[in-house]
């Protein structure tokens, strides 16, 4: 076998051949959306709160989208109807309903929303970056005809592989922007990021900060003690370079094991240090085959989405 034909089964075992039900695209779909319901609401609530019928207001700092498109004002009452519209498509990529189309408005509305709050804010968040690449890949590969009211249009059964790429391309996502993440770091930062826990203590003395001084807050004290500022360092350094391999862990008990422990320092850093990264934890169930977990429940309510035969 030369090299050639090597590359491409691996490739093709990599991309089509890993082991999975094709109930749980369908599975993971709804998940995605669930989630992205909780992530909606955290990042966009603030903007409901504003005065439907007040002024508008100019933005100083617009995002580049806004500056092509033209976009210069803020309106309240627009908030407000984008982020309907948003919740709505949501809704739609859970039920699986015009998946794409729902995925499409979704994502529309997203780039609305940010773009209105990071013109405010002076600033660009990256919380829906894996989102809507995991959604993207979810949509494209027919996952509305999986436990969604798209079966009732599907053409023909959708075969294994096709359950299995786009799973595959949002993990591999998710490995990529944590790994990209890391090197920014120390792209930015240089070698600081491992020889001290100085980034850690800074961005916990700014977020301590943020609503005037409070010696007695747990990130107060953390940020007092060099020693728990590195070993933190060195361990998002290490978890973050080292998330690709997660992608050629067979064991489902030690990917739950690792991305346990992602999701506690997600929840404990958005609590200590305001970075708002405590949903992110739900979109690691594209690392898990729901399917085989619920198989039997999966096929009983595929049924339900499905067609009745003709005559029947």
């Amino acid at each position: 076998m030369n090299i050639i034909q090597t590359v491409q089964n691996g490739w093709d075992r990599f991309w089509f051949s890993n082991p999975t039900t094709i109930e749980n695209i369908g599975l993971a779909r709804i998940g995605l959306g669930l989630g992205l319901i909780l992530l909606n609401i955290s990042e966009f609530h603030t903007l409901l709160t504003l005065n439907l019928s007040g002024p508008y207001f100019y933005y100083i700092e617009r995002v580049w989208y806004f500056k092509l498109l033209g976009i210069e004002t803020m309106i309240p009452a627009l908030n407000l109807a984008f982020f309907a519209l948003l919740m709505a498509a949501t809704v739609g990529v859970i039920l699986g309903w015009r998946t794409r189309i729902s995925a499409a408005v979704l994502i529309l509305c997203i780039f609305y929303l940010m773009g209105v709050r990071d013109s405010i804010a002076g600033d660009e968040h990256h919380r829906y970056y894996m989102w809507v690449h995991a959604l993207v890949f979810l949509a494209i590969g027919r996952a509305g005809e999986v436990l969604g009211l798209d079966a009732r249009r599907a053409r023909r059964p959708m075969e294994a592989w096709e359950a299995t790429w786009p799973i595959r391309a949002a993990q591999a996502y998710v490995a990529w922007f944590y790994f990209i993440s890391a090197v920014a770091k120390v792209r930015v930062s240089g070698m600081n990021w491992l020889a001290t826990g100085a980034p850690v203590q800074k961005m916990l003395l700014v977020a301590q900060s943020r609503w005037g001084v409070d010696d007695t807050t747990v990130g107060r004290m953390l940020s007092d003690n060099p020693t728990l500022a590195l070993i933190a360092v060195v361990m998002t350094m290490t978890v973050e370079f080292g998330f690709p391999l997660l992608l050629f862990v067979r064991s489902e008990k030690l990917r739950l094991i690792f991305l346990l422990g992602i999701a506690f320092f997600h929840i404990t850093n958005a609590a200590i240090g305001g970075v708002n990264f405590w949903v992110t934890p739900f979109l690691f169930i594209v690392f898990f085959d729901l399917g085989k977990r619920f198989e039997g429940r999966a096929r009983s309510l595929q049924k339900v989405f499905e067609p009745s035969p003709a005559g029947g």
